[in-house]
């Protein structure tokens, strides 16, 4: 089963995106008083979108995202829930 299972995967083929996208996020401040301070930050992620027919795929940096499905000019799509635990709390 195992064996099976490899082969599978290490036979797969790499899927192009059908469109890829660079998305830079740079904090430029907060007014939150929970927030020492968002001044500097910048990330960048790689966003990918993979479709067949209506149905819709989102990677963000090579990892799923979301899915969904394109509705006419526009497309509708949902997420899992992000949470990230720190020492001050979840958020």
């Amino acid at each position: 089963m195992n064996l099976l299972l490899f082969l599978l995967v290490a036979c797969k083929e790499d899927i192009e995106p059908n469109g890829r996208w660079d998305v830079t996020i740079t904090g430029t401040g907060s007014e939150d008083p929970c927030i020492e301070s968002t001044e500097g930050f910048q990330q960048t992620y790689q966003y990918a979108l993979y479709y067949e027919g209506s149905y819709l795929e989102i990677h963000v940096d090579g990892e799923p995202f979301a899915t969904g499905e394109f509705r006419g000019c526009s497309i509708t799509y949902e997420s899992g829930v992000y949470l990230e635990e720190n020492e001050n709390g979840n958020y």
